[in-house]
């Protein structure tokens, strides 16, 4: 983990811009999302902005949504990215992205935080501590429950019983659901607030490149899906001077190597990527609702990829989902990645929670609403 959404396309935009991975439908050229507005949504976009309840009247149009806010009046998302790739099948996949958004529906402040991959011994139930790294949680699921949807659910509970908070709904992705939702957008822009000289990531997409590629600082770039110009780095020579700017999404929020770079600073960067994407599709989509059912259609068609219990099915969920994050405060959101000293301890190769610290935040952040 884009815009002034429409509907369906905001539910798929938090499964698939946040989390980093997840595959779907065939490619929807960028064209086709810069659509022509309805002239009467255009023309009420200000009334829109200072009436926030006339969005209850146009959601009464098209029904009752079924999406829910729990017991504690906020919607709440597990966010999960999974390292899957083709070449790979069969040997598991691992969970490096563990994000956890929220959204106070009152206030519309935005919140979110992120597991490292590396974090083990976390609580998961009563009596119940999970030994292994948390990157690995869901595939043990996997393997004992023997479905993604079995694994997720628990998955789902594990991190709200660690965190003491309600998690109403999952989305889990794989690498080609971010390539392909960010080509469909045209891009994403982001602020690279300092260089990235990452020597050991690697663009697969041509055989032989030598390893790495560098990001290089910008009020604004537009991160591109797969058809972004192709990355590579130095190799062993170490000659950055030769080496193009990288603008291919998929690695900038891969990218955990090199010079003030770590996984700690890859989550931080992934959140700000998801809020980058939210406030895209916010902005650029102004109308035509059949564009974004089209968004949600493509993530519907590729279930290996891609799954969410978000509701997406119908008008009134979009519309729901649409009006919920057209007022959230994507620029100035509440956002913590759970890194040592602070939320948590280094012991050997891997970082335990300090469980007191994390739960005080999270019950402050995703607290009942009042």
């Amino acid at each position: 983990m884009i815009g002034g959404l429409r509907a369906r396309g905001i539910a798929v935009a938090l499964a698939v811009l946040m989390t980093g991975s997840g595959a779907l439908a065939g490619p929807v050229s960028a064209a086709s999302f810069h659509f022509s507005a309805w002239p009467w949504l255009n023309a009420g976009e200000t009334v829109l902005d200072r009436m926030p309840f006339l969005g209850s009247v146009f959601g009464s149009l098209v029904g009752p949504s079924s999406l829910s806010y729990g017991s504690d009046g906020r919607l709440t998302v597990l966010l999960v990215g999974s390292d899957y790739r083709a070449r790979l099948a069969g040997t598991g996949e691992r969970t490096d992205t563990i994000m956890v958004l929220s959204v106070n529906p009152k206030t519309h402040q935005v919140a979110a935080v992120s597991i490292p991959r590396d974090v083990a011994k976390v609580p998961i139930g009563p009596g119940q501590i999970y030994k292994g790294r948390i990157n690995s949680l869901f595939k043990a699921y996997k393997k004992y429950y023997g479905t993604r949807e079995a694994a997720m659910e628990h998955l789902r509970q594990a991190i709200a019983y660690a965190l003491q908070i309600q998690i109403d709904y999952v989305a889990y992705i794989r690498f080609t659901g971010v390539e392909a939702m960010v080509s469909q957008v045209g891009g994403v822009p982001v602020t690279v607030k300092r260089s990235i000289y990452d020597n050991r990531i690697v663009d697969e997409r041509v055989a032989n490149h030598p390893h790495g590629a560098k990001f290089l600082a910008s009020p604004s770039t537009l991160m591109l899906g797969a058809n972004a110009p192709l990355c590579w780095g130095p190799g062993k020579s170490g000659n950055w001077n030769a080496v193009p700017n990288c603008t291919r999404a998929l690695l900038y929020v891969r990218s955990r190597h090199g010079p003030r770079n770590n996984d700690w600073v890859r989550a931080h960067r992934q959140q700000n990527f998801m809020m980058a994407a939210l406030r895209r599709l916010i902005s650029e989509n102004s109308g035509n609702q059949s564009n974004l059912y089209a968004l949600a259609a493509a993530a519907r068609a590729m279930p290996s990829d891609f799954y969410t219990t978000l509701p997406i099915a119908t008008n009134a969920d979009a519309f729901a989902l649409f009006n919920l994050l057209r007022y959230s405060s994507t620029s100035n959101f509440l956002h913590a990645v759970f890194k040592p000293r602070k939320y948590a301890r280094t012991v050997r190769s891997h970082q335990e929670l300090r469980l007191s610290v994390v739960r005080a935040l999270t019950a402050q952040w995703f607290g009942p609403v009042n």
